[in-house]
C-alpha cells in the first residue's frame, strides 16, 4: 500500500512538473504582435510589415545610402492603404507604428492631417530611429516635434534667411498646416 502510494505521488509530481513547464514554455513565446488582427490588410502589406518588424527607419543622409529595411518601411507607408496605416498606428511594434504614422501623414487627400500629427506628438512610445549613422531610442512625440515639424521650444530658432524663407512654416505646409496651428500643435506635444 505505501509503495502504490508513492508511486501514485511521484507521477503527480512528474505531471505538475510537465504542466509546469508547457506553462512557463507557451507564456514565453507569447508575443502581442501574434495576436494583432490582420484580417483588414492585403497579403503582401502583411508579409512587408512581418520582415520589417526589426528595421529601422532612417532620417538624414548616410555614407551608404538608406538600407534595405528603411526603404522597406517607406515602401509599406507609401503603399499601404488609409485603413491599413490606421490600423498600423496601433500595432504593438512602434517601428510599424512610426510607419503608420508617416504613411498617413504622406497620403495626399487625407483630410484628418492634424488630428493624426496631434495623436503622433501625444505617443510616448519609444522607437528605434537612425539618425545618420547613430541610433537612438526616441519617443514617436519627440521624433514629429523636432525632426518632422521643428516645434519643439528646446531647438534653437531656425537662422534667418536672406531671402525670407521661413522654414518651420515649410515643414508645416508639407501636412497642410499653417503658424496659426502651431499653438494647437504644441499643446498637444507638451500635455503629459
Amino acid at each position: 500500500m505505501a509503495n502504490r502510494k508513492t508511486k501514485i505521488r511521484i507521477g503527480l509530481l512528474i505531471v505538475t512538473i510537465i504542466l509546469v513547464g508547457i506553462t512557463i514554455g507557451l507564456s514565453t513565446f507569447y508575443n502581442k504582435k501574434n495576436s494583432f488582427d490582420w484580417k483588414d490588410f492585403r497579403g503582401q502589406i502583411v508579409d512587408s510589415i512581418q520582415v520589417s518588424s526589426m528595421d529601422l527607419h532612417q532620417f538624414g543622409y548616410g555614407e551608404s545610402g538608406y538600407s534595405s529595411g528603411s526603404k522597406r518601411l517607406k515602401w509599406i507607408a507609401r503603399n499601404a492603404s488609409i485603413s491599413e496605416l490606421n490600423k498600423m498606428i496601433e500595432h504593438p511594434n512602434t517601428t510599424i507604428k512610426l510607419t503608420g504614422y508617416l504613411g498617413l501623414l504622406k497620403k495626399e487627400k487625407y483630410p484628418e492631417t492634424k488630428e493624426i500629427l496631434m495623436k503622433s506628438l501625444q505617443d510616448t512610445s519609444l522607437v528605434k530611429i537612425a539618425y545618420g549613422c547613430m541610433i537612438y531610442d526616441v519617443p514617436i512625440k519627440e521624433h514629429f516635434a523636432i525632426h518632422e515639424l521643428r516645434i519643439d521650444s528646446t531647438l534653437p530658432p531656425s537662422p534667418p534667411s536672406p531671402d525670407g524663407f521661413n522654414y518651420k512654416q515649410y515643414l508645416l505646409q508639407n501636412y497642410n498646416l499653417t503658424l496659426n496651428d502651431e499653438p494647437d500643435l504644441l499643446k498637444a506635444y507638451y500635455k503629459m
